[in-house]
């Protein structure tokens, strides 16, 4: 007998054959797809840690920081040092009320003079530090002036602003950096091996150095980045002993 259907047994044997196929193809696909998307995480990452060493790089480098502050832990001291291309007054009060300049309580204080071509800057200015580094450490606050800003007399106001490491998640933030009065916040922080990315911020001889490295889970390439900015003409350092609540 001449039978042109097919068998119960030769359907079966289609159907697994083509869940075969299938379940594999889904597979590769799947495949393919967690490839790209670690690839776009990683690309994610390398541009924000691109945005900011270049950022955070050359505003110390245009700035020439008069002084940098560094603080590593909330109970720790600020380490500071002064940039001798500057005149830097040790009393930031007066005759009658002398205050030290530095690091003094909560209060970070100059009075520092520069010669800018034929004329002397007088840069002076204080600023609370209390919680600037809204308890994310390492953290290093550093102050300059601006050389447009300087008055008839030939004085300005410092400025002072502030570079900070979080690494802890909180309920308000991730994993990230605070720089000029903004929180950058790293993309896809939920997927980083935080064993591996151990930020520091310290001075090694005549360099300003941040190591940021970022690490994925599962994946030993490291995104992050380091800035050692170059502060030669530093040359005094002063240690703050007193611990800050921050």
């Amino acid at each position: 007998m001449n039978n042109k259907g097919m068998t119960l047994v030769e359907l079966l044997i289609t159907f697994s054959l083509l869940m075969i196929i299938v379940v594999g193809m889904f597979n590769l696909i799947l495949d393919v797809k967690m490839d790209l998307d670690d690839k776009q995480i990683g690309k994610d990452i390398s541009e924000y840690s691109n945005f900011l060493n270049s950022d955070i790089h050359y505003e110390l480098i245009t700035r020439r920081p008069i002084a940098i502050a560094i603080k590593t832990t909330p109970s720790g001291n600020w380490n500071i040092k002064y940039n001798t291309i500057y005149d830097n007054d040790e009393d930031c009060g007066t005759e009658e009320n002398p205050i030290p300049c530095g690091i003094n309580g909560d209060n970070f204080r100059v009075d520092s003079t520069y010669k800018d071509g034929t004329k002397t800057v007088t840069i002076t200015g204080t600023k609370n530090i209390a919680n600037v580094c809204s308890n994310f450490f390492p953290c290093a606050v550093y102050t300059y002036y601006d050389s447009q800003a300087v008055n008839n007399q030939g004085q300005a106001s410092a400025i002072f602003k502030v570079i900070a490491l979080n690494m802890n998640v909180t309920e308000n933030n991730g994993y990230g950096v605070k720089y000029n009065n903004m929180f950058e916040e790293m993309p896809h922080y939920d997927q980083i091996d935080v064993v591996k990315t151990r930020t520091s911020m310290k001075f090694e001889g005549d360099f300003f150095v941040i190591n940021y490295p970022v690490y994925i889970t599962d994946d030993n390439t490291n995104y992050g980045f380091k800035i050692a900015y170059p502060v030669s003409g530093i040359a005094k350092i002063q240690t703050n002993n007193e611990e800050d609540n921050d």
